[in-house]
């Protein structure tokens, strides 16, 4: 498609994966640039899908042609990009959370305001079909009047050793029910704490 959404897909594991394949079916997109901690890492990931590979989030944000970021990075990664990104004028769909505090997500959302580029949180189950339709049965009476809600989610996952590690770096932020802009869960940032650092931009992309 010639008016196709050139895609930039930051982070190489999984979920990004299972994103660039829906890009590829829809046709409405095209996987056209994949940054990666290392070069082997965006070309194994870059290769099959016909897209550039980078190593370099600077360098790939000032040099290539992108319609929209997509960000599926470790939480940390994900403000620093996000920021980055904006402030060039690059639209951004992040996985949830946007960032791992609340200053980290208003800082978010302030790069989106002041330069006029749209951000998008992945965070689906806003927008589920599922939940349309419990909203609509609550809405409707089908069960009565709603006194309280108690729910719990989880699910088993292998992850890596350091997952913990990059847990302790800080906590999931999430969308508040009355608020627009999520908050921080736990792990507040502390004063004088100036947030997540990348730890892209260490390798050069050529």
């Amino acid at each position: 498609m010639s008016n196709a959404t050139r895609w930039a897909i930051a982070g190489t594991g999984r979920i990004s994966g299972l994103f660039a394949d829906c890009i590829t079916r829809t046709g409405s997109g095209t996987v056209a640039h994949v940054l990666s901690r290392t070069r082997e890492g965006a070309e194994a990931f870059a290769g099959p899908r016909g897209a550039t590979p980078w190593s370099d989030q600077r360098s790939m944000l000032s040099g290539a042609e992108i319609d929209a970021l997509y960000i599926g990075t470790p939480h940390s990664e994900h403000a620093e990009l996000a920021i980055q990104a904006l402030s060039v004028g690059v639209p951004v769909l992040c996985e949830k959370p946007l960032s791992c505090s609340g200053a980290g997500t208003l800082a978010v959302v302030m790069a989106a305001h002041q330069n006029g580029t749209a951000l998008v949180e992945g965070w689906m189950y806003r927008f589920h079909p599922q939940v349309d339709r419990l909203l609509g049965l609550l809405r409707s009476g089908a069960i009565g009047e709603l006194r309280s809600i108690r729910s719990s989610f989880g699910f088993r996952a292998d992850v890596p050793a350091d997952h913990d590690a990059l847990v302790a770096r800080g906590a999931q932020a999430v969308p508040h029910p009355r608020h627009d802009v999520p908050v921080a869960r736990r792990g507040a940032l502390r004063a004088g704490d100036r947030g997540p650092t990348s730890r892209f931009g260490s390798r050069d992309s050529s």
